[in-house]
């Protein structure tokens, strides 16, 4: 089966000696758009190693691709307005060539669809002071 080109949108970001790699090392739970895995994000620079504990989302299917990028969106919109409690977006990623599309944060601990109870600690966390929009 040929493969399709590339789309003249797309284009690589990072020189070959300047790219992230995505780990995966564990599998968390199942999120709405599919499983959530944890993993690692190493960088390697010319002079320089870096890696850290990530979350990744990954979406294979066109719907999926669609609905990962609409959490991006509402991940973008709640740290732009200095919501507090959710996880730091480090990026959300396509592939140049049809393949996955990925999301990638770091941990924020429990999802919110758990029917794991929270602690007072954890639950003053979310008092309506931390989540109001500003």
């Amino acid at each position: 089966m040929p493969t399709v080109p590339p789309s003249p949108q797309r284009r690589r970001v990072f020189q070959a000696a300047k790219r992230l790699m995505l780990v995966i090392t564990s599998e968390i739970g199942t999120g709405a758009i599919g499983i959530v895995h944890g993993g690692t994000l190493e960088v390697e620079l010319p002079d320089q190693s870096v890696s850290l504990g990530v979350v990744a989302k990954l979406a294979f299917s066109d719907h999926q691709k669609e609905r990962l990028a609409h959490e991006h969106t509402i991940y973008s919109y709640l740290s732009s307005r200095h919501i507090t409690g959710i996880p730091t977006l480090l990026g959300f990623f396509n592939s140049v060539d049809g393949g996955p599309s990925a999301l990638l944060m770091t941990h924020g601990g429990v999802s919110v669809s758990s029917n794991t109870p929270l602690s007072s600690a954890t639950r003053s966390v979310f008092s309506p002071q931390t989540i109001t929009i500003c």
